[in-house]
């Protein structure tokens, strides 16, 4: 980590009292999948929109705390791993459930 370049950040942000200028938000993330065919046009213009807004306020309301700034951006630069696909199967589900039905009787 380039704490350099994090303090730079802090300062600037202390000076401004915002991260105008500073916080560049990515309007379309790289995708490895295509989107949900019900996912397109103004629905997912709205939802890319909401989401911008809802990353901006929340950098705005920690400007003036470091820690939580610094936090927030670790999340969007490095979000979590996916969780790994499940080996689980709807006929899985299935059987379960009618084992847990007949338990019941």
């Amino acid at each position: 980590m380039d704490w350099d370049a994090v303090d730079m950040v802090v300062k600037v942000m202390g000076e401004r009292g915002s991260s105008e200028g500073v916080c560049y938000f990515i309007d379309e993330p790289a995708r490895s999948t295509s989107p949900a065919a019900w996912l397109m046009g103004v629905l997912r213009i709205n939802r890319q929109e909401l989401r911008k807004a809802e990353r901006r306020e929340k950098v705005e309301t920690s400007a003036s705390n470091p820690r939580k700034l610094f936090s927030i951006f670790s999340s969007l630069l490095n979000p979590p791993p996916p969780p790994p696909p499940s080996s689980l199967t709807p006929e899985d589900f299935v059987t379960f459930f009618e084992e847990k039905m007949l338990s019941f009787n």
